[in-house]
């Protein structure tokens, strides 16, 4: 985890970024679905997120949506969009990371969501 919070360059240099492209195949969606399935088969609940991005960097994403739907699709099961849900600027280590400050923030966004579930009495 990021013990730091994104620098002034970094933060003026977003636009320059090149686009990000998730590189995937079939072969890997077919794996990433026999595991939900052999998790859920165990008794595991599986919940699969998107985790937060430094919100001027999530327009450099070029395939995003299309990795979600093609994840949907394979596992038959929906993944939770945390893209954006960290708007913080302080919040963020890089723009694809977040920090200490910027976990504290997105566990309590998973947990509102019911993604995570606190124990009772905490």
């Amino acid at each position: 985890m990021l013990d730091r919070v994104i620098s002034r360059s970094m933060i003026e240099e977003v636009d320059k970024q090149t686009t990000l492209r998730f590189h995937y195949s079939p072969k890997m969606m077919e794996s990433l679905a026999d595991m939900v399935k052999y998790a859920q088969q165990k008794g595991s609940r599986v919940e699969m997120v998107v985790n937060p991005y430094f919100p001027a960097f999530l327009p450099k994403i070029g395939n995003l949506d299309s990795l979600i739907t093609d994840i949907n699709l394979a596992t038959g099961s929906t993944v939770k969009n945390f893209k954006d849900a960290v708007t913080e600027t302080e919040a963020f280590g890089d723009y694809q990371h977040v920090n200490k400050n910027g976990a504290r923030l997105y566990l309590d966004k998973l947990i509102e969501a019911g993604v995570l579930e606190p124990k009772v009495g905490l």
